[in-house]
């Protein structure tokens, strides 16, 4: 089941992993402000069974860098930029193809066709909306993720990404604070 900034899927309090340099009480401009505020609510999903080149050339004409994967309108999963590249380069989990160049070819073309099902990352991590940007962070940074899926009552509503959190962090009006 999906962790969640508002608790886990059984509905227990999440456990907060508070990053090391924040002590307790400590906050930066914006980190209290809530996902809802600042998440990216017209949000681009992908249904499990679309492959893995349809998948590339739409975040590449829609310009992100990922998008959730569902199945009968249910989140199953994310695909990110990442995913496709190790797929692409035979890292950890994919066959690399061998030297000559019609296996390569071959190999291109047998990722082009797999659907994206295949290569998603499955383990996701989800926040609600009325989570922190503090408490957001606080999940992407031990996880090591750049964007985190927003759900409300099960259904997807938003996406909220490490860009954000920077952005809200360091180059917002909030971000603006005098040090007089």
């Amino acid at each position: 089941a999906p962790e969640s900034a508002a608790g886990l899927a059984d509905g227990s309090p999440a456990a907060g992993v508070p990053l090391p340099y924040l002590s307790e009480g400590s906050f930066w401009p914006g980190s209290q402000t809530t996902v809802r505020e600042h998440m990216a609510a017209n949000v681009i999903t992908l249904p499990s069974t679309i492959t893995v080149k349809e998948a590339a050339m739409l975040m590449n004409e829609k310009r992100i860098t990922g998008a959730p994967i569902t199945e009968s309108g249910k989140l199953i999963g994310v695909l990110s930029r990442s995913d496709i590249l190790r797929l692409v380069a035979g890292g950890p989990g994919h066959a690399k193809g061998g030297d000559g160049g019609g296996d390569r070819v071959t190999r291109l073309l047998d990722i082009e066709a797999q659907p994206v099902s295949g290569v998603m990352s499955s383990s996701m991590i989800t926040v609600s909306p009325d989570a922190t940007i503090l408490e957001a962070a606080q999940l992407m940074v031990p996880s090591g993720i750049n964007r985190l899926v927003v759900e409300e009552a099960g259904e997807v509503i938003g996406i909220i990404t490490s860009t954000d959190i920077v952005r809200i962090a360091l180059c917002d009006e909030l971000s603006e604070v005098s040090y007089d």
